[in-house]
């Protein structure tokens, strides 16, 4: 996407985070893109509290 060639590799570890920001990420795209009925209002809160498991973990 940035043209850098550079490839990144998820980190197994990581599995179950990357799990929910998909999630997040599927919901906010069917919100603004397909499906206008969508509930979206949880997304920013949902989106603090997998930082703050991640800063506690690291």
């Amino acid at each position: 996407m940035t043209g850098t060639n550079k490839t990144y590799n998820p980190i197994p570890e990581n599995h179950k985070i990357y799990k929910e920001l998909y999630n997040l990420y599927k919901q906010l795209h069917d919100g603004f893109g397909i499906n206008n009925n969508v509930n979206i209002f949880n997304v920013m809160k949902d989106l603090l509290n997998i930082r703050d498991t991640v800063r506690r973990i690291s």
